[in-house]
């Protein structure tokens, strides 16, 4: 039973224990007699039960202590070869302490021992309150001469408020500092062309790093080649930075505060976040030569950098992310191609972007993980998540631009836009500028609000019921939403119009049922039949779509012509579920599958989503789950396509024209 496990007011945590110059927390929390109550430790300081932690020296064995959820916190020591004892009078007194004022500082001495004494009262005295900071020398003119002609060790037991308890451990005659650092952490690490990130984490003390940069410390990472170490950290949610390092000097890394991290909220964009050549930073660089496919492609050389480390052989790293998702990273010599694509869409991803989904006109509804819908306060405008149902005054129209389809913005039932203010705070508001949202998907079927623009990437539910762009971690419950939709006419024209198609009046002919059939149909073989219209009822306009695309139109005629040079063979359901994997990579599933939706009703989009990406992107889950399903469909859609050739009789494959309506023809 751990320490962090315990609920119990009589069970006895174990904060820190130090013996010698080692931590010894785990093993005194083993010794920990969970029987007793309340619960009690009972140990000599020896050798025998700790190891020893400072040959030829004399030891003190200190231990900070609490029980149960009490603010209180004790701290115990004795001299090597007492016995330490923490029970009924250590847990009463405790008790008669209260719970502590509720005016701590930031910066609380939990405890604190030099020697065998307890000098958690005088290193309290000594916090700076203005900063919040600590300064001290552990030695005998600071605290007093606790064990005559014995070396000892200070061990000081802290946090600040809202952080979890550190230990430090110092030796007598050493200066102690201490500073308010958020949790730190080493995204990566590369000493030359090798990947140190571990050693560079093992490194850390007091949330921060100074360490040689050699081969002693890190390994030769590019032999006989003079190295840089390039470190990517983070401090909290603050901008990542970067620590280059030439070999043989000192990596110093320590806090300084930074705005909040910027990456997007939107999982197709790509976030450099920092890049090194050489001894230089070429982050902003790099980020100017992203392409609008939101890919990289160059040579890491002096010609794209210029020479930042003359007469040497330079590495290059990058540390990137796309969207908000995790970090990765990559290292190369000089005179290597770099390159960056967008990866293929996978459920290990922490979001998955719906752009397309939702079009200009629609209607949608937000019900927030307390199971209220977003509605803006009649008298503030304020967005509450308070209304009980989905009704009239629940719902936004979505308003999407050609020109940012990735991105939306939303406006009430009184024609208001949703506006983020100062604070913060989401408000409907006819005197504001729109905010902009991007709404992605997570793999659990629940879907995140990204506020661009707001320095804070989503947006979340607080305990009061109002929505604030204030939240940076996608994973809380307070940034879910269920999204609710209804496809409009209004929103379907629009789609057409910004993509430079028309869904044209044309007979329901063959090409259109072998269409259908693949998307549609799919769809129906997923399970998700009752989100389609009409049953069998092809919609043109996704036939035009997939014509205006090259990739989705060519892996269209690809599929016909394998079944015209065999008719007697089922379509493979790897080659169909390649056809709908294809949409997804030529960017136009999420298009295709609005089109599919029937637009009288509401629906659920979340898990349907979810569920068709699962299905189309991992087939051979799907063929073992929904194996008759599926049979169903390959057989249908490879009678069709058979028709189809049958009817085509020789002729080319296009057997009409849809006119764009912009004015240009749309080959179908």
């Amino acid at each position: 039973m751990s320490d962090e496990a315990t609920t119990d007011v009589t069970d006895l945590q174990i904060i820190g224990a130090v013996y010698g110059l080692a931590k010894v927390t785990s093993l005194v929390i083993g010794l920990v007699n969970r029987s007793a109550s309340p619960q009690s430790l009972n140990v000599t300081a020896s050798n025998a039960v700790f190891g020893d932690t400072w040959p030829g020296t004399r030891k003190t064995l200190t231990v900070a202590y609490r029980y149960g959820t009490t603010g209180n916190v004790g701290v115990a020591v004795v001299r090597e070869g007492d016995r330490i004892s923490i029970g009924q009078t250590e847990y009463q007194a405790l008790l008669d302490a209260g719970q502590g004022s509720a005016e701590t500082p930031k910066l609380g001495v939990l405890g604190a021992t030099y020697g065998p004494g307890n000098i958690t009262d005088k290193l309290r005295s000594m916090i700076n309150q203005q900063d919040q900071t600590l300064s001290a020398t552990a030695n005998n003119a600071t605290f007093g001469d606790t064990w005559p002609n014995v070396p000892k060790v200070m061990v000081v037991v802290a946090a600040y408020e809202g952080q979890v308890p550190f230990v430090d451990i110092v030796q007598e005659g050493s200066a102690y500092a201490l500073k308010y650092r958020p949790p730190l952490r080493i995204i990566s690490g590369y000493f030359g062309l090798k990947d140190v990130t571990d050693r560079v984490r093992a490194a850390v003390r007091q949330r921060n790093v100074s360490v040689r940069a050699t081969d002693d410390v890190f390994g030769d990472g590019w032999p006989g080649v003079p190295k840089t170490l390039a470190v990517v950290y983070q401090y909290g949610n603050e901008q990542q930075q970067l620590n280059i390092t030439p070999e043989g000097s000192t990596v110093i890394i320590d806090y300084t505060p930074r705005p909040p991290a910027g990456a997007s909220p939107d999982p197709n964009t790509l976030n450099v976040i920092r890049a090194a050549y050489g001894k230089g930073e070429v982050t902003a660089k790099v980020q100017s030569m992203i392409s609008a496919q939101q890919a990289l492609n160059f040579i890491a050389n002096n010609a794209t950098f210029s020479d930042t480390w003359p007469n040497t052989r330079k590495s290059f790293s990058l540390t990137y992310s796309w969207g908000p998702g995790t970090c990765e990273s990559l290292v190369t010599a000089e005179g290597q191609a770099v390159s960056l694509a967008r990866p293929p869409i996978t459920f290990t991803q922490e979001l998955i972007s719906i752009a397309g989904l939702v079009a200009d006109g629609d209607f949608l509804a937000l019900k927030a993980a307390n199971g209220s819908y977003l509605t803006p306060d009649p008298a503030t405008g304020r967005l509450l998540a308070a209304a009980p149902e989905r009704t009239a005054g629940t719902h936004f129209t979505a308003r999407v631009t050609a020109d940012q389809p990735d991105q939306i913005t939303l406006v009430d039932s009184t024609g208001r836009p949703v506006i983020v203010g100062p604070d913060g705070t989401l408000t409907a508001s006819a005197g504001g500028t729109a905010a902009h949202f991007v709404l992605s998907l997570t793999k659990a079927g629940s879907v995140t609000i990204g506020v661009l623009g707001s320095g804070k990437n989503f947006s979340i539910v607080q305990a009061d019921g109002s929505v604030l762009a204030g939240g940076t971690d996608i994973t809380t419950f307070e940034a879910s939403y269920a999204l609710e939709l209804e496809p409009t006419q209004e929103g379907t024209e629009n789609l057409l119009r910004a993509f430079g198609v028309a869904d044209a009046n044309v007979p329901i002919g063959p090409l259109l049922t072998v269409v259908w059939d693949l998307t549609g149909g799919f769809f129906t073989a997923i399970g998700l039949g009752p989100l389609m219209a009409g049953g069998t009822r092809p919609a043109t306009g996704i036939l035009a779509l997939i014509r205006s695309n090259a990739v989705a139109s060519a892996a269209l005629d690809a599929l016909i012509s394998a079944v015209r040079n065999n008719l007697e063979v089922t379509i493979g359901l790897g080659t169909l579920f390649s056809f709908v994997a294809t949409l997804w990579d030529a960017g136009i599933m999420m298009k295709v599958f609005r089109l599919a939706l029937n637009t009288a009703g509401w629906w659920l989009i979340g898990w349907a989503v979810a569920k068709l990406l699962e299905w189309a992107l991992l087939p051979e889950a799907a063929a073992a789950e929904l194996v008759a399903s599926f049979g169903i469909w390959a057989y249908q859609t490879t009678r069709d396509v058979i028709a189809l050739v049958n009817a085509m009789s020789g002729t080319p494959m296009i057997p009409a024209q849809f006119a764009g309506v912009d004015g240009h023809v749309v080959t179908a």
